[in-house]
């Protein structure tokens, strides 16, 4: 494996930025949002949560916003879907548990995805029980 400069590596015919040296926001959350601890313990089941609420923090928006070549489309859509599915599991997690600690998470993705008409129902599947 040759190198071009510190960061970046060359394999073949490409070219990559060398892990060791620098870090990349997407690279974390898909590890994070992939990490799923061994369950059955308390520790193990509070370790997936750390991980979701990770991978969740880090998603602030379409990938690569305003790139509209064709390559990174499919790449955004499965991001978005990633994130999607990655609050799904962390407001499971908080309902079993603590309700309250949903629904910010949940008004965050409203945020995001304005138009998303389940993310308003979530919404208002919490706010019901509290009277508003």
């Amino acid at each position: 494996m040759d190198r071009i400069g510190p960061i970046v590596l060359v394999e073949g015919d490409r070219y990559r930025l060398d892990p060791a040296r620098i870090a990349v926001d997407y690279w974390a959350f898909l590890a994070d949002a992939a990490a799923t601890p061994a369950s059955g313990s308390p520790s193990a089941d509070a370790g997936v949560v750390e991980h979701l609420q990770r991978a969740h923090s880090l998603y602030r928006g379409p990938l690569a916003e305003g790139i509209d070549q064709a390559w990174i489309l499919t790449v955004r859509e499965a991001t978005r879907r990633t994130f999607l599915a990655v609050t799904a599991r962390l407001v499971r997690r908080h309902v079993a548990t603590d309700p309250s600690a949903a629904l910010p998470i949940l008004e965050t993705v409203r945020n995001l995805e304005p138009t998303n008409q389940a993310i308003y129902r979530d919404i208002m599947a919490l706010q019901l029980p509290d009277g508003r």
